[in-house]
């Protein structure tokens, strides 16, 4: 990830979407990056449902209406705040579109945003993961870092930083990403790696028993290879650990965000064809919807899919 010079903000103005705007307002000030303020209105087409509904022009009218009072109402707090935003430059925005998903990625590459931070439980929520929401459409399909926040989340909790990785090229991506955030905020770094549970002996009538592998030559095999990975990032200055459990990824994950000392978790992610397989079961898809601290992902590598949603987005313009 490389140093954000552009943070985009998506809101749907909800209280709850708002979860995400002290951490995106603190790495503005840190990266002394621009902050964009968004919200997407939705078009609603009340023509299909109510043809002959008497009003509905007004209706429009005065949901629209409310909509920017809100949205003006956020911004002059923001502009003069004198908390996480105070000294933030922003940039606002406010689009109208079919749907919003797509009008942020849209948004984000046409202003050539560096990170993307949102609420994982605004109006929609991410309770439906599967089924549509927005902050699962922008992850799933843009190919730049996002960090989402769920509503639950305390800006003041843990200081530590996880990083769970298995060992691959996005480890060294989530590593890297972690490190330079880790630069500006001054968390301490927690290198995390699950060895998993070995299977039992395999045993096939008429041959040799199959051993497995002991529990202690895994760690160091996979110690080793985490010396290797931490050797290609700079932690020059920076606070690191590494922690190599015994169990299941995502539980023991999960577990370990649980003891309440971990303020951020930074993951690697395949593009858009490797989180589809998150949607269905991953240890970073469940990670994501089950932390009680916001996480980053960050994609490796770029994929094509934040350009055919663009195009999308162009021809429903059109």
């Amino acid at each position: 990830m490389d140093r954000p010079r552009r943070i985009l903000f998506p809101t749907d103005l909800s209280d709850v979407s708002r979860a995400a705007l002290p951490y995106a307002a603190q790495l503005a000030r840190g990266f002394d990056a621009e902050l964009h303020v968004l919200h997407v209105d939705e078009l609603h087409d009340l023509s299909d449902h109510w043809p002959n509904a008497p009003g509905k022009d007004e209706l429009l009218a005065a949901l629209n209406e409310e909509t920017g009072a809100l949205f003006d109402r956020l911004i002059a707090s923001l502009e003069k705040g004198d908390g996480a935003e105070h000294g933030v430059r922003l940039q606002r925005a406010r689009r109208r579109a079919i749907a919003a998903g797509p009008e942020i990625i849209y948004y984000a590459q046409e202003k050539d945003i560096d990170l993307i931070v949102l609420s994982t439980h605004g109006r929609r929520g991410l309770s439906r993961w599967v089924l549509g929401s927005v902050a699962e459409e922008v992850v799933r399909y843009t190919s730049r870092p996002v960090l989402t926040v769920p509503a639950r989340a305390e800006a003041s909790q843990g200081t530590r930083c996880l990083v769970p990785i298995d060992l691959s090229e996005l480890s060294l991506d989530a590593l890297r990403a972690a490190a330079q955030l880790a630069r500006t905020t001054g968390a301490e770094l927690e290198v995390f790696h699950v060895v998993e549970n070995p299977m039992a002996p395999v045993v096939v009538e008429g041959y040799p028993e199959i051993p497995t592998v002991p529990v202690e030559e895994l760690k160091r095999a996979a110690q080793a290879q985490i010396d290797k990975l931490l050797g290609k990032v700079d932690l020059d200055g920076l606070d690191h650990s590494v922690n190599l459990v015994e169990g299941r990824a995502k539980s023991a994950i999960l577990e370990r965000i649980e003891q309440g000392d971990i303020g951020l978790v930074v993951q690697g992610s395949h593009g858009a064809s490797g989180f589809t397989r998150l949607l269905l079961g991953s240890v970073a898809a469940k990670v994501m919807a089950r932390a009680t601290c916001p996480v980053l992902t960050v994609k490796h590598p770029k994929s094509g899919a934040e350009d055919e949603v663009a195009a999308a987005r162009s021809q429903a313009k059109s």
